[in-house]
């Protein structure tokens, strides 16, 4: 059985001690409730930075509720926000959002060079727009993620620790706003953890 994860930050996580969480997938999945859906009237505030072709949906979908019915989302545009807890190093093309539940968050990605995410967005407050992608990896290619995730983060790899292929769910991302807002304290500073009780569970469902 392939292991699900949300984004490739999930599976790594586990192998780098990084903080992480697996995601559950259903095939079985349909059409998005739109009582799912969380309210955007927030006005953001005047240090917002537009990026790419910024936001045009109302509504933001919580990330709880991708977490919980990913399938239901595939290939649908959402909106989602979140507490930024990462931001790629080297080209700025992915930020990683905290998720509205405890140990929960995000990869949000960017076409290289179309869209920059400044390595100094940590902790700031994004709000992204894109299409949910779900990713079926080879066991190779999820070694190669997996060491190239480690050695970013200086981190020692053991290729024998990765014995599943891996399935990765992210935003392919085409507009996003950055801001200085206040995050709900269920996300202001919570990153995803390996030791949540919900990760081995995710895991082995269905």
């Amino acid at each position: 059985m392939k292991q699900t994860i949300l984004a490739r930050i999930a599976l790594l996580s586990l192998l780098c001690s990084l903080p992480s969480l697996a995601l559950a997938a259903s095939a079985s999945d349909t059409a998005t409730p739109a009582a799912e859906a969380q309210s955007a009237k927030t006005q953001a505030p005047q240090d917002a930075k537009t990026y790419g072709e910024g936001l045009t949906l109302q509504e933001s979908t919580p990330i709880s509720s991708i977490y919980a019915h990913p399938d239901r989302y595939v290939d649908k545009e959402v909106r989602v926000e979140g507490r930024i807890v990462g931001v790629c190093k080297k080209r700025g093309c992915w930020m990683e959002l905290a998720g509205d539940q405890d140990f929960q968050s995000l990869k949000v990605k960017v076409e290289d060079g179309v869209i920059v995410f400044p390595a100094d967005s940590k902790g700031r407050y994004g709000t992204a727009q894109g299409v949910l992608k779900k990713i079926e990896l080879s066991l190779e290619q999820t070694r190669k993620m997996a060491q190239h995730e480690c050695e970013e983060n200086k981190k020692a790899f053991d290729p024998e620790s990765v014995t599943e292929a891996a399935v990765i769910y992210q935003i392919q991302a085409t507009g996003a706003v950055i801001d200085d807002r206040p995050a709900p304290a269920r996300n202001a500073d919570k990153e995803a953890r390996p030791e949540t009780p919900s990760l081995k569970g995710a895991a082995e469902r269905e």
